[in-house]
Order: structure tokens, then C-alpha cells, then sequence
């Protein structure tokens, strides 16, 4: 067929090509066929007179008029401050040992404790520490004056039953949202507990000293235990060790990826990735140095292709590649440390915690910072330090803790238009969610998924060539880029269902 090229001026010869079919075989290559310049090779590809691709089934094409602009700043608006309600039956007992206190005698004082201090709606949103379950409904938070931990409907945000276990320390709900593990008494082991009956199922052997953190591994297997002097990382089932180290210090950051093969280690000057196969150190990186100074590795967290993205004391981001072995340090000029990271479930995107009680949102596969809000305050001496970051699994809530009170925000990332949803009908707002820098995801706010777009040409001309381990290739039958930034979870939940 012979046609004008807008790239050489029609000089060349145009081809059609048929495009590469679908993902394992399930989705048929597109019936239209893509026109191609033999003698520019594409680059003056001429649009196909109707969008190739496909969207999730009963969802229509964006409107090719819909503006789709490069990466656009993310918004993080205050939702609300988690309050926990009073005890009144600790009010009651509080009371009377207060007026007990007050007509005993010095003498009888003296074999007396001193009487604590009243609980009253100051001390309502002060709490320690988070922890979200997989399918963001259930938080669980401990009340600070009484230690109690406190099961949070996520969504009405009352509370659904309280508990207090014999330790007080670091907690988190596992990956099933069955069972929730805290430290024990002695601050040497780990204690699981059935949050339907708050009776402990299950104890980890115990290390040397008192743990100051640990972390269950996705597939809810493993536990990493971060103690004072050393780690020991070990299977649930039968307590089998995967890795142990000593380290020099107290407080260590912990990460695993997705998949539950590697184990992120920062503590002090350096940072160390170990395999869970068999334990050996699979990448290693030193802390930033500043006149003759290493400052310590503060925060890791993987993203879902396995990527790692680490803070440090100075304030800046590094994306390590640990099977490329390779690191970029982001873009960026020194700032206040980085205390916690959180990867969003499937965009490319981290929420950062910082010394100073800000939030950010950054987009890592630009290296650029999409948003920042502050508001976490310094506390009856506790520091305003953002220790604690969760991510809601539809990527627009997180809840963060610092300075004894813990924050849900609503977050929106992306170019915002107007624009009719198929699902709804209505003339709704749709949002762009960047997964890539290559591909815009739409969806409408009321949370109706839309359509995956190629942000270049504008035009639903994706076809899918195939999936690696982690995310879906795609390629763009409209302008030739390739991009590997669609999570495959994502794909199969929203657009192959």
C-alpha cells in the first residue's frame, strides 16, 4: 500500500505489519493492522485510523482529547488523625487510686507508686506505632498511656477489639491478616497471636538481646529479626535459620521483596542485601561521606520489580539494581534523614518519612519528587520523626505515625481531566496514574478502572508481548517504545479479569 509518510515526506514506501499477539496466548493479536515506513523504520509511523489495543471488557477508549501531559505533582491532603476512644473503666480506676493517694500519708506514700496520669481527650490520638493488613482493612495501633493494641476497622475507623499482650515493643499483622506478631515479655523472641481470639499460636526461637524490630516476608514464611548486635532471619514453619549476622549497633532497617527471595539489611554505616536461599550477601553499599565521614544507611524498602530504593542520615534516595548490581543516587540535595520508606503496591512510586515530620511521594523510575506534606509534631519529648509509612492497596490513602500520633492521607498522583467513565456514564474526573514513564493508567475517581494508554502518542494502542517475573511487557503499536512498568498483579486483577 502506498501512502504518505509525516516523517520523510512520502518518499518512502509504507508497509502494514501485523503486531505481536497477547500475554501467554490469551488475548489475540489485534485484527487492525499497524502501517509502518519502510524507509525510516518506523519513525514516521502513521497512526492507525482506529485505536488497537485493548481495555478491560465492557470499558471504552479515552477520548484521544482527553490531555495527557508528562509526569504531574501528586497531591497529599490530610484525611484525618486516627483518635482511639478512652477507657473508661481505666478513667474509673485511676480516679480512685488518685484519691486513695491523696489521703494517705507521707509514711504510707512511700509504699505507694506513684499515681499515673489521667487520661483525657489530649492523650485520645496518641498512639505507637502501625500496622495495615494486605487488603487495607484492618490497623492496628497500641494506645500509649495504657499499652493496649487496639484492631481499627480501617475504613469506619472504630474499634473492633483491643488486647494487651505480656511485651511491649514492635508488632505487625502477617500477610494473611489472621494473626498478629509482637515481641514477647522478655523482648527476646517473637509471639504470634489469633486476632478472632487474642490467644498466642505460635513463638520464634529467641536471640541473644532485645529485638528492635522484625519483619514477616510477604509470603508470610520468613521473619527477620533485628536485634541489638546481630539479625537471625528464619522460616515460621520449622524455625529453620536462612541468615545470621552481627552487626555493630542497635536499631536495624529491614526489607523484603516482593517475591521473598531477598533480605534488605541497613544498620549504621552499610546496607547489604542476602539471599534467602542460602543466606550469602548478594549486594553490599556503604553510607554517604561527607568530609572523611560515613553517615549511617537509614531506610529500605523494594519495589514490586524488585528494585531497591534506600534513605540515608544526609537526607537523599539511591534505586539499587541488586541482580544488575548497579546504584543511582535520585535527584536531590541534602536534607533531613530519611527515617522509614514505603513502596506502593504497584506504581513505581515511594512514600518517604523524614526527621522533620514531612511526607513525600517520589516517582522512582524518574527519580523526581511527586509531592510533600507536613504536619507530624514533636510530642512529650517523643521526636516528630515519621517512623511508620502504610500504603492502602488502592494507592490513594496511606496512614503514617510520628510524634505519637498516627495520620491518614489521601493521595492523588497524576494529570487530572474531565471526561465521560464508561462504567458510570457520569462526566466524572478521571485520574492518570503514572505506572511508568511510558504508560498512564486512567481511572475514575468513583473507582472504575478505564483504560491503559501510551502517554507518548496519547492513543490506546497498547499491545502485550508477554510478562517477565514480575511486570508485563507491553509495547506501543502506535510509536514502537516498549515499557516493562505494568505490574503483572496489577494486569491480571484489573484489565485480563
Amino acid at each position: 500500500m502506498a501512502n504518505s509518510c509525516p516523517a520523510c515526506g512520502g518518499r518512502g514506501q509504507v508497509q502494514r505489519d501485523r503486531p505481536r499477539g497477547g500475554l501467554f496466548g490469551r488475548f489475540r493479536a489485534p485484527e487492525k493492522l499497524l502501517e509502518r515506513c519502510t524507509r525510516c523504520n518506523g519513525s514516521g509511523s502513521i497512526e492507525p485510523k482506529a485505536e488497537v489495543g485493548r481495555t478491560r471488557p465492557g470499558a471504552s477508549a479515552i477520548p484521544p482529547t482527553a490531555p495527557a501531559s508528562p509526569k504531574a505533582a501528586a497531591s497529599i491532603t490530610l484525611d484525618t488523625i486516627l483518635s482511639i476512644p478512652m477507657d473508661e473503666e481505666i478513667q474509673k480506676q485511676r480516679a480512685e487510686y488518685n484519691a486513695l493517694w491523696d489521703r494517705a500519708t507521707r509514711e504510707q506514700r512511700e509504699y505507694m507508686p506513684p499515681p499515673e496520669p489521667q487520661p483525657d481527650a489530649s492523650t485520645s490520638t496518641e498512639v505507637e506505632y502501625i500496622s495495615l493488613s494486605k487488603d487495607g482493612t484492618v490497623l492496628v495501633t497500641r494506645r500509649h498511656y495504657d499499652g493496649r493494641l487496639m484492631l481499627i476497622d480501617a475504613n469506619t475507623r472504630l474499634t473492633k477489639s483491643t488486647f494487651k499482650p505480656d511485651g511491649h515493643g514492635w508488632f505487625q499483622i502477617t500477610p494473611t491478616g489472621k494473626e498478629l506478631a509482637t515481641v514477647a515479655k522478655n523482648k527476646r523472641s517473637v509471639v504470634f497471636y489469633d486476632i478472632e481470639r487474642w490467644e498466642p499460636t505460635r513463638q520464634t526461637r529467641e536471640v541473644p538481646a532485645e529485638i528492635s524490630q522484625f519483619l514477616i516476608s510477604p509470603d508470610g514464611s520468613a521473619v527477620a529479626i533485628g536485634y541489638s548486635g546481630g539479625l537471625l532471619a528464619c522460616g515460621l514453619a520449622d524455625g529453620s535459620p536462612i541468615a545470621e549476622k552481627k552487626v555493630s549497633g542497635e536499631n536495624l532497617f529491614l526489607g523484603w521483596s516482593r517475591d521473598s527471595t531477598m533480605l534488605a539489611v541497613a544498620c549504621n554505616n552499610e546496607g547489604v542485601v542476602l539471599s534467602r536461599a542460602n543466606g550469602d550477601q548478594m549486594y553490599a553499599w556503604p553510607g554517604p561521606v561527607k568530609e572523611k565521614y560515613t553517615y549511617p544507611v537509614m531506610a529500605v524498602a523494594f519495589m514490586a520489580d524488585g528494585v531497591l530504593v534506600a534513605g540515608d542520615n544526609l537526607g537523599y534516595l539511591n534505586r539499587i539494581g541488586v541482580r544488575a548490581q548497579t546504584i543511582h543516587k535520585l535527584a536531590g540535595a541534602e536534607a533531613t534523614p530519611v527515617f522509614t520508606i514505603s513502596a506502593a503496591p504497584n506504581a513505581p512510586v515511594v512514600a518517604v518519612g523524614r526527621g522533620n515530620g514531612s511526607l513525600e511521594l517520589w516517582d522512582i523510575s524518574e527519580g523526581q519528587q511527586l509531592g510533600r506534606a507536613s504536619g507530624h509534631a514533636a510530642s512529650k519529648g517523643v521526636s516528630k520523626y515519621v517512623e511508620c509509612i502504610e500504603w492502602f492497596p488502592d494507592e490513594r490513602r496511606l496512614c503514617t505515625w510520628g510524634g505519637y500520633d498516627a495520620r491518614i492521607w489521601s493521595i492523588s498522583i497524576g494529570q487530572s481531566f474531565q471526561g465521560n467513565c464508561p462504567k458510570c456514564g457520569d462526566r466524572c474526573r478521571l485520574e492518570i496514574s503514572p505506572f511508568s514513564a511510558n504508560v498512564s493508567i486512567y481511572r475514575c475517581v468513583r473507582g472504575h478502572f478505564t483504560a491503559v494508554q501510551c502517554a507518548a502518542c496519547k492513543k490506546n494502542v497498547m499491545v502485550w508481548a508477554g510478562d517477565l517475573d514480575y511486570s508485563v511487557q507491553a509495547q506501543c503499536a502506535g510509536c514502537k517504545w516498549s515499557s516493562t512498568g505494568i505490574p503483572k498483579e496489577w494486569w491480571h486483577k484489573n484489565v485480563q479479569s
